[in-house]
């Protein structure tokens, strides 16, 4: 078991959690294990990698109708479809790797998040074939993972501070 010293609403409690395969309290939500984290990153991903591809699809289109209409549609299907495509994947690989680092480690701060990022990064230049195109990737998503993940525990910390401070100010 491991303890984790949670806090809300400006008071403290320790409350134990099990550490199990595929179960982790360490990310989007309480009692979520790392493959539903999985896919639920991996969809967000798809989602947002579809978007992406309408744009890069929208930006390149020449508004011709006629005879190539049906080749800019397939051909924007097929943008939106590859960009969903990485989009799920990288997301769903910076997910599982930060949970299950999460576990391995028995510990959620921002090494885990450079970890995941670094994975998925990698992962993404890998797709040109080059490998220092995949260590820019990797070195490029675990600076913004751990820069999000610092700005994200200050505005937290930030955000209790302001509360306990209320708090008291009200008594």
């Amino acid at each position: 078991t491991l303890q984790l010293r949670v806090c809300s609403r400006g008071t403290r409690h320790t409350n134990t959690h099990t550490m199990a395969p595929f179960s982790s309290s360490f990310a989007l939500g309480e009692g979520v294990g790392c493959f539903n984290q999985t896919i639920e990153a991996g969809i967000v991903g798809a989602v947002t990698g579809a978007a992406f591809g309408a744009v890069s699809a929208a930006w390149v289109a020449k508004p011709e109708v006629g005879q190539r209409t049906l080749p800019l549609m397939m051909n924007t299907l097929s943008k939106v479809q590859g960009a969903a495509a990485v989009g799920f994947i990288v997301a769903g690989v910076y997910q599982s790797t930060k949970c299950m680092s999460a576990q391995t480690r028995g510990k959620d701060d921002v090494l885990n998040n450079l970890i995941a990022g670094c994975a998925a990064g990698s992962l993404a230049g890998a797709k040109t074939g080059r490998a220092s195109t995949a260590a820019a990737g990797c070195l490029t998503l675990a600076a913004a993972a751990a820069v999000a993940r610092l700005t994200g525990d200050y505005a937290k910390s930030q955000s209790v501070a302001a509360h306990a401070a209320s708090s008291e100010h009200h008594e």
